[in-house]
């Protein structure tokens, strides 16, 4: 098809027909890339062919062509970091592209991030002429991905906000941040084992509900409860008891499938409750006022092999049974997490 395009007299050629095809060899599930790369990097050389017979017939690549190509490269495993860079620099060079473009320079943070090079995540954020919420959600996945959460967390706070009297404010030369941007800096500090985690993580997420007024997704729900149920250190002050209610309180509002709200409170229960029973056998404080299922007597329906007043005789097999679970759930959450990458929350990508 292509090269009938090219033959044709009638065909008017231009950077959109190619990225059509472009599009089409590396719009892969991150998956699927990673069970058949070498599949993958066959794709990517065919695309960066498609680039040499572009500029071999005059048709000048834009924006698009040169963020896909850069993104592709990054998630290839045969082609460098260099590579990348090397395209972007021609292009931006000889004036095909703008300098500093958000999306070109988006796509080379993640790539950057992708091929373990952090340093170049941050020049190629620092070459940004306009940073978008996109731009900033990538540079802080990578932040997070490689240990550099002060970096991260300056980064945040001067784009997003400035600490005034101890309240965040928006700042007067700002990035508005969305629930990706907490999403991910909750998840870093969620894996840091640490007994005020749990704090940290309840004042990120009450300024992004209070200060910004965004509600959280399920993928950020289940962040906060796979963080406070992986049997570390959180879960079992009276701040981490609070978050979770305050979650569990928002979550109400998403589009659950039926009994997936359901099964995450059982979950929390089991692992949670079951590590600090005496302290919540007499103040069931996650779940009170909050949630009918939960107010009345018969509020323990789900078979979850824990009881709160009488459960086995063997806790043994109690707390291996609340084990298996959390286990489970994890998983879950791993395997959604890893399909973005590197086990975090997916930054966006974007072709224009």
């Amino acid at each position: 098809l292509l090269q009938y395009a090219e033959a044709s007299s009638e065909v008017d050629l231009s950077a959109v027909t190619y990225n059509a095809f472009i599009t089409g060899l590396l719009d892969i599930p991150t998956e699927i890339i990673i069970q058949q790369e070498s599949v993958y990097d066959a794709r990517v050389d065919f695309a960066l062919a498609l680039l040499e017979r572009m500029v071999s017939i005059d048709v000048r690549p834009d924006i698009g062509t040169v963020t896909m190509l850069i993104e592709a490269i990054g998630r290839s495993r045969q082609h460098g970091i260099d590579m990348a860079k090397a395209i972007c620099l021609k292009f931006e060079s000889d004036g095909t592209v703008p300098r500093g473009n958000e999306c070109i320079g988006t796509a080379m943070v993640r790539a950057c991030g992708m091929c373990n090079d952090a340093q170049g995540a941050q020049q190629a954020f620092a070459k940004i002429r306009r940073k978008d919420t996109i731009a900033l959600n990538a540079f802080l996945d990578v932040c997070c991905k490689y240990g550099e959460m002060k970096l991260g967390f300056h980064t945040f706070t001067t784009l997003v906000r400035k600490m005034k009297g101890g309240l965040a404010i928006k700042s007067l030369e700002h990035i508005s941040p969305d629930v990706v941007t907490f999403s991910v800096l909750i998840c870093a500090i969620g894996r840091v084992d640490h007994a005020q985690s749990g704090s940290q993580m309840k004042k990120l997420y009450d300024e992004m509900r209070d200060t910004w007024g965004i509600a959280p997704d399920k993928v950020l729900v289940d962040i906060i409860i796979c963080a406070m149920t992986s049997g570390g250190a959180m879960g079992q002050e009276d701040v981490d008891i609070a978050l979770l209610r305050r979650v569990f309180h928002d979550a109400r509002g998403l589009n659950w499938d039926s009994g997936e709200l359901e099964s995450r409170k059982t979950l929390v229960r089991d692992v949670v409750i079951g590590r600090v029973s005496e302290v919540w056998k007499d103040d069931s404080r996650l779940f009170k006022d909050n949630d009918e299922l939960f107010e009345k007597k018969g509020w323990n329906k789900v078979d979850s092999g824990f009881r709160l007043w009488g459960g086995s005789h063997d806790k043994k097999q109690d707390t291996s049974r609340a084990h298996d679970k959390c286990l489970k759930f994890r998983g879950a959450v791993d395997e959604f997490l890893n399909s973005r990458g590197w086990n975090e929350v997916d930054s966006g990508f974007r072709i224009i």
